[in-house]
């Protein structure tokens, strides 16, 4: 997408990135490039509720075109966050659900996060595991409920935890982070390249 002050707006969705041409008034431009996900109605990408996030890749400038012939060459940013969630299936009575929850639920036609209600529960994968992708966050409400087959849950204030250990969301790419819940010893991990931390949680019958 290509747009402008004074109304300009050029759309164009391709197979493939190949040295694409466009005529485009003089002026400064901005522009969007979206890879791995269908624009809505208004250009936004927005989740749909119980979905996560899709592999959303996303490059964005300002581009001076007053001059007779410009280049800008993209370089797609990885805007979701891989989520890997870890249970001990040993807990009590085992694993039940999970439920991922925010209220960053997209991106605007400029890349920009949009708010929205972000709820999605991912299907077990075997032994406890799951996994998601989110969006960046625009605040740090998102949280993770578990719900065990005995009836026990836990909620766990993710947002705050990663906010509080430097998790940053405005990253050119964002980092995936790995989260170990042990049931038995009510602690939980939460792991990304750069650290891991471990914290108490309590579980309410």
């Amino acid at each position: 997408m290509l747009d402008a002050p004074d109304g300009f707006l050029r759309e164009e969705c391709v197979e493939e990135l190949d040295g694409e041409s466009f005529r485009v008034p003089r002026q400064m431009l901005r522009c969007c490039v979206v890879q791995g996900a269908e624009p809505g109605p208004e250009g936004s990408w927005l989740i749909p509720q119980g979905e996560d996030c899709p592999e959303i890749r996303v490059y964005r400038s300002r581009i001076d075109a007053r001059r007779a012939a410009v280049t800008d060459t993209v370089m797609l940013h990885k805007y979701f966050c891989v989520m890997d969630i870890c249970i001990d299936p040993s807990g009590p009575g085992g694993v039940g659900r999970v439920q991922v929850r925010s209220s960053t639920a997209g991106y605007d036609r400029y890349g920009g996060s949009l708010q929205g209600v972000f709820c999605h529960s991912p299907s077990q994968l075997g032994g406890g595991s799951f996994r998601l992708r989110l969006p960046r966050q625009l605040s740090s409400d998102l949280e993770l409920e578990v719900e065990f087959i005995s009836g026990s849950r836990a909620l766990f204030p993710l947002g705050v935890y990663l906010d509080s250990m430097g998790y940053d969301w405005s990253a050119e790419d964002l980092e995936d982070v790995s989260i170990g819940i042990d049931s038995r010893s009510s602690t939980v991990s939460i792991i990304t390249s750069a650290w891991k931390k471990t914290l108490s949680f309590d579980l309410r019958i």
